[in-house]
């Protein structure tokens, strides 16, 4: 699927819906660059649970030359919550999981490691608070930020769906609505 260089995603579509219009239910593959510039770029794959339908790649932000890796990491995945809530709501769609592929900016951070694992977790888990999305780290093995997003969304979706033996989801609802999970042995 070619890129929409030209549609901004946080643009509202012409539709119209009525007020009993249900958002349609999309997930979403996620992958932040940061470039030699200090320059983020993002990645964003719509996945609809059969097929991707939809694809986005730009610029977040620069980030100022004083700030450390972690910072400038921890700015740009701020920085790209903002645009997928943005994009949920302008498109009318309801998030279901948002998948993020483990290599964020694997350039920038080269020989450091896990050095922001348990931030960018804490960063996912803002997902599930705000969007009532199931945030998922996948790994991933794509030269590009759309491959890496488009494989991460594909991964999350085929590990949730029950069209694949043994992914049947082990989830009731028990006292006071909470959810528990049930594990097989």
């Amino acid at each position: 699927m070619p890129p929409n260089p030209t549609r901004v995603p946080t643009r509202r579509t012409s539709r119209r819906f009525s007020s009993a219009h249900v958002p349609l239910p999309v997930y979403l593959g996620i992958d932040v660059e940061i470039r030699d510039d200090r320059t983020s770029y993002y990645a964003l794959s719509v996945h609809d649970g059969m097929y991707s339908t939809d694809y986005y790649e730009g610029e977040l932000m620069t980030h100022d030359a004083v700030k450390d890796t972690k910072e400038v990491i921890l700015e740009a995945f701020a920085k790209l919550h903002g645009v997928v809530e943005l994009y949920a709501m302008a498109q009318n769609y309801k998030v279901q999981l948002v998948a993020c592929s483990y290599d964020i900016a694997k350039g920038f951070v080269q020989d450091e490691g896990d050095l922001v694992d348990l931030e960018e977790c804490s960063i996912m888990t803002d997902y599930w608070k705000d969007l009532d999305a199931i945030p998922f780290r996948v790994l991933t093995h794509g030269n590009s930020p759309d491959e890496r997003a488009s494989a991460a969304v594909r991964k999350a979706v085929m590990w949730l769906s029950p069209k694949y033996p043994g992914n049947l989801p082990r989830i009731s609802v028990g006292y006071r609505h909470e959810v528990c999970v049930l594990y097989s042995v």
